[in-house]
């Protein structure tokens, strides 16, 4: 390929765009309860009344634009999780490996 040719330039930044943007959606929809990459204490998660509050994936708890965890303030706002839930919080989000947040 001819290192000059602006079209397929375009159209390899084009596929490199495309590729990234399809494995950040795919990580967005990693299940945060019973996955076997989210434990504590060698246990998957599950907190039934976090799941039924609509918190399911990776994406309702984790900020991918920001890079960084919602705030537990903006998780409470969100989903409506009380005060006494704070420590489920940090579990939960210390529990998360760094190569899924990346």
């Amino acid at each position: 390929m001819c290192k000059n040719n602006q079209f397929s330039k375009d159209n390899l930044t084009s596929l490199n765009l495309f590729r990234k943007n399809y494995e950040q959606n795919d990580i967005q929809k990693i299940s945060i309860w019973n996955n076997s990459d989210i434990k504590i204490n060698n246990e998957t998660l599950y907190y039934k009344n976090w799941h039924e509050k609509g918190i399911l994936y990776l994406e309702h708890i984790f900020d991918f634009m920001l890079s960084k965890f919602y705030s537990f303030d903006n998780m409470q706002y969100l989903f409506q999780i009380p005060n006494c839930q704070y420590l489920k919080y940090l579990q939960l989000v210390n529990s998360i490996p760094k190569a899924i947040q990346s």
